[in-house]
């Protein structure tokens, strides 16, 4: 059984992937294209923060069909991989009282959602 010490939320959108890497209570952040490129650049972008992929788990809303490929690339990399549906992350938005909306804090939201 891998141990989860590591989460990851992605906000998805038709264009980018806004991401947040949680380690230790502080998150890191980056911004990549949807694209196979840009998957692969987020998988980069992983391996160079030095926590081995068994450690990952990332989490993403179920987002129309963008999500689908992200998802299908980050499994395949031998990720953890969740679709959450989207009211549960706004609903522990709530839970936080969290007022700001931008695709920065969402992804923000969502690894600690996932934590």
């Amino acid at each position: 059984m891998n141990t989860i010490s590591t989460v990851v939320g992605i906000d998805i959108s038709k264009k980018k992937l806004d991401v947040a890497l949680l380690v230790n209570g502080k998150i890191k952040a980056k911004v990549v294209e949807n694209s196979a490129a840009g998957h692969q650049c987020l998988l980069d972008w992983l391996d160079k923060s030095k926590i081995q992929r068994a450690g990952l788990h990332v989490c993403m809303e179920a987002t129309g069909v963008y999500y689908e490929a992200v998802a299908t690339a980050l499994h395949d990399a031998g990720l953890m991989v969740s679709v959450v549906n989207p009211g549960c992350i706004k609903g522990f938005g709530q839970s936080e009282n969290l007022r700001n909306k931008t695709d920065k804090a969402d992804a923000a939201l969502i690894a600690r959602y996932c934590a």
